[in-house]
């Protein structure tokens, strides 16, 4: 049986990092892993580490071009774009045709080919009208076509004049900005047919879904066999996950994570969390002038 293999690209060691690792590779016993970093991540032996600067090639000629327009910082904002570019390379040298690709706050709690069965008619997958948390790319043109289109607007004054319309917008706001979210957007605007939604709820599961509209919405989740359900308040029922975007309070990520294992770093955590609470409430006491 063939497996889909799957991408993580990440800078630093970050806390949540090794637990979104071992829960791709709970769900995926054999499927080829990689995470494309840096030497400060080189250190988890359940997956391919690959040297980020081997295959900077496109993301190199991509930033020459880069201008920043966003609130948030350029350094964050600019790799969300370099990383397409650098597994882009990466699956061109080496000829991965079919492959997921992981925000490094994504817990998975399926099989990758459940992925590729249910979206391999598209050319990839978005969540909504722009997610970029589990994207799934069914063939290496379908990811060269979206770095071509991302290029092109910034070496083509005509579709750059595109993008400072929309930062002009942002500006207005004082908040955001052009990001590769909005690069997604746009594209799907013109290619409607060729993307998948692994936003949309179908027999009451979703491939992807985030922590943040748990927390708009104050939703419930529960756990059945480690797998996390939502209560949708508008129809009363459980909603299957099959990914978990933790896209805030990313340290925390311990709380969702269910591959096993881990049971220090798990305790770590949750300690480092608890004495966090425990210094913001008497900072908060100090502050109010109580005991």
């Amino acid at each position: 049986m063939n497996t889909t293999s799957i991408f993580f690209v990440h800078r630093s060691n970050s806390i949540y990092l090794k637990y979104t690792l071992r829960q791709a590779r709970f769900y995926n016993p054999h499927a080829p892993i990689y995470l494309i970093g840096d030497e400060s991540n080189n250190q988890y032996d359940f997956v391919t580490h690959i040297n980020i600067e081997d295959y900077f090639e496109s993301a190199g000629e991509f930033s020459k071009h880069y201008v920043h327009m966003s609130f948030t910082p350029q350094k964050f904002e600019q790799f969300c774009f370099e990383r397409w570019f650098i597994i882009k390379d990466f699956v061109k040298k080496n000829k991965v045709e079919q492959f997921l690709c992981l925000d490094s706050d994504v817990l998975l709690f399926c099989n990758a080919n459940e992925v590729k069965d249910k979206y391999n008619s598209y050319e990839f997958t978005i969540r909504g009208n722009c997610g970029a948390g589990l994207n799934y790319f069914s063939s290496i043109k379908a990811l060269e076509e979206f770095c071509d289109y991302t290029s092109k607007h910034y070496t083509n004054p005509e579709f750059f004049h595109i993008l400072e319309l929309n930062w002009a917008g942002y500006q207005e706001r004082k908040h955001g900005g052009v990001c590769d979210m909005l690069l997604l957007a746009l594209y799907l605007e013109e290619n409607k047919e060729k993307i998948g939604d692994v936003g949309k709820i179908e027999n009451n599961t979703i491939f992807e879904y985030c922590i943040l509209d748990v927390f708009q919405n104050n939703e419930k989740i529960i756990y059945k066999k480690g797998i996390p359900y939502v209560l949708k308040k508008e129809n009363k029922n459980w909603l299957k996950l099959k990914s978990f975007h933790i896209n805030v309070e990313k340290d925390k990520m311990y709380l969702y994570y269910t591959a096993g294992r881990l049971y220090k770093e798990r305790f770590t955590d949750w300690v480092k969390d608890m004495r966090d609470k425990y210094q913001l409430r008497t900072r908060i006491k100090k502050i109010l002038g109580r005991s």
